[in-house]
């Protein structure tokens, strides 16, 4: 790969942001079941609370599969919830900054 050419007409769209919210809601939520189950012994029970605060107060379906999607966070999904810092912090119980 280091010694194919790069064509730089494919640069000129710029990097895309939507695998990088993907990777970082996956990564908020991972913490957010760890931080909780450090701090109290009910690890499943907090992962269902936070997957049905997002369904209740956002409208999405987070960190459980869809029929017919590959992923269980979807580009989409992760966009929405970024929209609105303040409400995902909340849910997730973390500093919004």
């Amino acid at each position: 790969m280091s010694r194919r050419e790069i064509s730089t007409d494919n640069l000129q769209f710029g990097m895309s942001l939507l695998h990088g919210w993907v990777r970082m809601l996956e990564w908020l939520l991972y913490f957010a079941y760890i931080l909780y189950y450090q701090s109290r012994s009910g690890k499943l029970e907090e992962k269902a609370s936070i997957q049905r605060e997002f369904r209740e107060r956002c409208g999405l379906i987070v960190d459980q599969p869809i029929p017919g999607f590959s992923n269980v966070i979807s580009g989409n999904i992760a966009g929405r919830l970024f929209q609105n810092p303040e409400l995902c912090a909340e849910i997730i119980n973390i500093d919004r900054d």
